[in-house]
């Protein structure tokens, strides 16, 4: 419904967002939390100023109306002296700035509510609408990040003086009587200022500031429990914990880049998108992976929030070997159990015909690691030694309906490998997820030789695509149920690619349509000493092996299918940032390699990005230019008719009216 004063009680709480077109779509969640966490009988009022929206981003925001839940969409207004401001938190634009005047934009209001778009409400906000002020212009909630930083101290402030813009509860009455706007905009103008607008409240306000409880603005940099001494200090109370925050939070902030629409494993990504799903059903929601060693170090306490990861099927991490480097096993294995979440098993297939002596033949540090696991770590014993493809061929059988990733047996896993594949899979189940991929490129329909293909390209993390092949080495994730019965044909697979698992496995993938994603946060690897000489690179690599391999598999796809590779590349709607055609133009241009092609085409990209968006500026400018033209044209008509001599006459004609409309209705009074 259409907002209107008149259907509002009194008691109704008034909450302001403030919104452009960057943040249609968080701002609007944030509105349908709101909406969804009231108690039964709460009446709110949302007023959202926005600016430059899309007609669809209008409709979007006014359809969250609903019973008791009026929404007030009304256009931003604009400041010829703010408008175009910047501040060091580049992801804030210059329409935060309408805060400063939000007593004048309200004039029938004497208290309102702020809210920030990367908010989520999670309880019934009636205890901090009616909150006592105490004379105060303002209620915020300390900002400790900031106050970490020296923040006060670089405005002249009190060392605990500092708060948090992102939710604040205005006294409007009081901002119209000590003329607050307008200290508000000076200070911008003339003071100090690293934040776009933070730094301007807590430098006018900062010192007549009411505190609020943490849990009516809990930023996510307080998931980490170095911050409690500081906050049983501040409130001082000595009984608080950061499991008993958690669990009170009204008003969950997540401030800096790391946003939930942006980033599906940052905190509070679980939560938004599930909001995001009851506004869009079955709309997907296109996010990337925040480095998991930034995560853990900024949030080191996210798993409070309780979405550490996302849910998934149990997972067994399979990993094959031969005599000459099973010596080195145990210590992979060790780095994988000592990870950020462990599996559920780990299993190590050997080949019999490689182990005649079976446990015999095996290192001492490998068995006392099985003995000593608790039945997480177990050796299996593989009637028929695959190569490198045993790992999965054989833990794929053993278990079908589980999650299974392969790693290799001479490497030190860093900490976050599983967590990356699995918050990978828990954004793409349908494709199989990747710690590194490769790019297939091709020439003329032509797929050129391997040593061509780029690798690890950040353009491409968090995009399914038929192009990318899943190289082992750093993890791969196989979801349950992907794979066709064609993976287990190991007759073809060593007759065509005895010694590469990885084009075996993308041959059938592309056969099945399943695409690969490679996961963000790519973790390094530590080679383990004196195994590189017996790995299987010296003859794919070095000797070319892997372009016969790859000769060999092409053709049976293309047999098996009726269709070129090229075809199977681009079908199923998976495409990758950088196209083949692309890549395709500037290798036959004479680029040196793959790899600046990939660069080139990147900077080519931004830079029309850039080009676009200046253009668009220029135009949005045109019109601000016109339009303000315009309204100074309308000023001045309207200036010439308040003193044109006829309308004074047509004033003084319509007195003697007025004055009998006046007795008429006393007279139907009495």
């Amino acid at each position: 419904m259409d907002f209107s004063p008149h259907m509002t009680p009194p008691s109704a709480i008034h909450a302001v967002f403030i919104t452009d077109a960057g943040y249609a779509l968080p701002t609007a969640v944030a509105v349908r939390s709101l909406r969804d966490s009231r108690a039964p009988g709460t009446e709110v009022a949302v007023h959202v100023l926005a600016r430059g929206l899309a007609p669809e981003d209008r409709a979007l925001l006014a359809g969250l109306a609903g019973e008791r839940f009026a929404v007030d969409l009304r256009e931003g207004e604009s400041d010829p002296v703010l408008d175009g401001l910047t501040g060091a938190d580049g992801h804030v634009s210059s329409s935060a700035l309408q805060k400063f005047h939000l007593a004048d934009i309200f004039p029938e209001l004497d208290r309102i509510l702020y809210l920030d778009g990367d908010i989520l409400v999670e309880k019934d906000l009636s205890a901090l609408w009616k909150t006592d002020l105490e004379g105060a212009p303002l209620a915020a909630v300390p900002d400790f990040k900031m106050m970490r930083k020296g923040m006060p101290r670089r405005l002249g402030l009190p060392r605990d003086t500092y708060f948090n813009s992102g939710v604040m509860l205005l006294d409007l009455a009081r901002w119209r009587a000590d003329g607050i706007a307008e200290k508000l905009v000076d200070w911008k103008l003339h003071g100090t200022n690293f934040l776009m607008d933070q730094d301007a409240f807590n430098a006018v306000l900062g010192d007549r500031a009411k505190w609020l409880p943490v849990s009516a603005n809990f930023g996510t940099f307080l998931l980490d429990r170095s911050c409690l001494p500081e906050l049983r200090a501040f409130y001082g109370d000595a009984t608080l914990t950061l499991e008993g925050l958690v669990s009170g939070i009204e008003i969950l902030h997540c401030p800096g880049w790391c946003k939930p629409w942006l980033c599906y494993n940052a905190p509070g990504s679980a939560r938004w998108a599930s909001v995001y799903g009851e506004l869009f059903p079955g709309r997907p929601l296109h996010r990337r992976m925040m480095p998991l060693e930034e995560r853990h170090a900024r949030f080191p306490d996210i798993a409070l929030l309780g979405e550490p990861v996302p849910p998934h099927p149990r997972v067994v991490v399979s990993l094959t070997s031969h005599p000459a480097r099973v010596g080195f096993v145990a210590a992979t294995v060790r780095s994988v159990l000592d990870g950020t979440v462990p599996p559920d098993a780990i299993e190590v297939w050997l080949g019999k015909e490689k182990f005649p002596g079976g446990e015999a033949d095996l290192p001492e540090d490998l068995l006392a690691l099985v003995a000593s696991s608790e039945g997480r770590v177990a050796v299996r014993w593989a009637e028929k030694d695959l190569g490198p493809a045993t790992k999965l061929l054989y833990a794929r059988q053993a278990h079908p309906g589980e999650a299974v990733v392969t790693v290799d047996d001479d490497q030190i896993y860093p900490a976050t490998m599983l967590e990356t594949l699995l918050a990978s899979f828990g954004e793409h189940p349908g494709a199989v997820s990747a710690c590194r991929a490769h790019l297939m490129v091709m020439d003329a329909g032509t797929v050129l030789p391997y040593s061509e293909w780029p690798q690890d390209l950040a353009g491409l993390v968090d995009t399914p695509s038929h192009q990318l092949l899943a190289t082992g080495v750093c993890g791969v994730l196989y979801p349950p149920g992907l794979l066709p019965e064609k993976l287990f044909d190991a007759e073809t697979m060593l007759r065509l690619s005895p010694r590469n698992d990885d084009l075996w496995f993308k041959a059938v993938e592309l056969l099945a349509g399943v695409p690969v994603v490679q996961a963000g946060g790519i973790p390094l690897q530590q080679i383990q000493p004196d195994t590189v000489e017996s790995g299987l690179s010296i003859g794919n690599v070095r000797g070319h092996a892997n372009d016969s391999q790859l000769a060999a598999l092409v053709a049976w796809v293309e047999e098996e299918s009726g269709l070129a590779v090229e075809e199977l590349v681009w079908r199923g709607g998976f495409a990758t940032v950088l196209s083949v055609r692309e890549l395709n133009a500037f290798y036959r241009a004479g680029l040196p390699s793959v790899r600046s092609a990939v660069r080139k085409t990147a900077a080519l990209r931004f830079a029309g990005k850039r080009d676009r968006l200046l253009a668009q500026r220029e135009k949005l400018l045109s019109r601000r230019d016109a339009l303000q033209a315009e309204g100074k044209a309308l000023k001045k008509r309207l200036a010439r008719l308040e003193r044109s001599p006829l309308l004074r006459l047509v004033r003084l004609a319509a007195a003697p009216f007025r004055r009998l409309r006046a007795l008429a209705r006393r007279a139907a009074g009495k």
